[in-house]
């Protein structure tokens, strides 16, 4: 009691700091995830592409080695052809050459590219046309499978609007 009023104490804790805290951890960690996601699907498109560009790429090689370019030769000469393409596998060969071309690009297509010509530059190079050749084969084979497999997962996509419009046609047809 003061100066004859009753007073009274109350000890009440706002649990507003307690929330803000959890949402603000929250969102942190939906950022965090949501940039790793498009970090993943940017390497992913990244990857694409250079397999998308991979049986141009040995078929050009290996058509201007058969012309009688060296090595060197015919990748400056793509590489200039395409330099201002925005394409990865034209900013690798820009960046360092050859260097561990295969390691940078991360698929097998390319490893195997370069240690064919790695294996070839030790031994000598007397049958590089004909094994470019032949990778220009396989890697056009591959690219067909690959186009056929992103017209299936195309084919898979669509496959629910169609079926949505085939719900809707019958209700409107059964009202």
């Amino acid at each position: 009691v003061i100066d004859g009023t009753e007073v009274q104490y109350k000890n009440t804790y706002s649990y507003r700091f307690v929330l803000i805290f959890i949402l603000g951890v929250g969102s942190a960690v939906l950022i965090a995830f949501s940039m790793d996601e498009d970090l993943k699907k940017k390497t992913e498109e990244r990857k694409n592409k250079l397999l998308y560009e991979y049986p141009e790429f040995i078929s050009k090689l290996a058509l201007l080695m058969g012309a009688g370019m060296s090595l060197n030769g015919a990748l400056r000469r793509i590489y200039a052809d395409h330099m201002k393409d925005a394409n990865p596998l034209y900013e690798e060969l820009g960046e360092r050459g050859m260097e561990d071309f295969g390691k940078r690009t991360g698929l097998v297509e390319y490893r195997k590219f370069c240690s064919l010509l790695a294996v070839n530059l030790k031994k000598g190079s007397f049958n590089v046309k004909e094994m470019l050749e032949e990778e220009a084969e396989d890697a056009f084979l591959k690219h067909q499978s690959l186009i056929r497999k992103r017209g299936e997962e195309a084919g898979t996509k669509l496959l629910l609007p169609m079926v949505m419009m085939l719900v809707l046609v019958i209700v409107i047809i059964m009202i």
